[in-house]
């Protein structure tokens, strides 16, 4: 089941990023991040739920290169 479900997050991001760029995956991704980590503030993600999200939202930022760079140092 968990590998069935990064499969299908993992395409949603792939297709984000080929229909829209980039940037517009990446910051879904970061949405999709802080979202889950808001219900786990507020007790309704579990914590090993919590873990298991964050997980794979490493994987698929990872395999679909959607870090996004450092900011310049001189950049305030």
């Amino acid at each position: 089941m968990r590998e069935a479900y990064i499969q299908n997050m993992k395409r949603v991001f792939s297709n984000t990023l080929e229909s829209s760029g980039r940037m517009e995956a990446a910051f879904e991704l970061f949405s999709q991040r802080d979202m889950v980590e808001s219900g786990y503030r507020v007790g309704r993600i579990a914590k090993r739920d919590y873990e298991d999200l964050m997980l794979t939202f490493d994987l698929i930022e990872e395999e679909l290169d959607l870090r996004m760079p450092a900011p310049h140092p001189t950049v305030q």
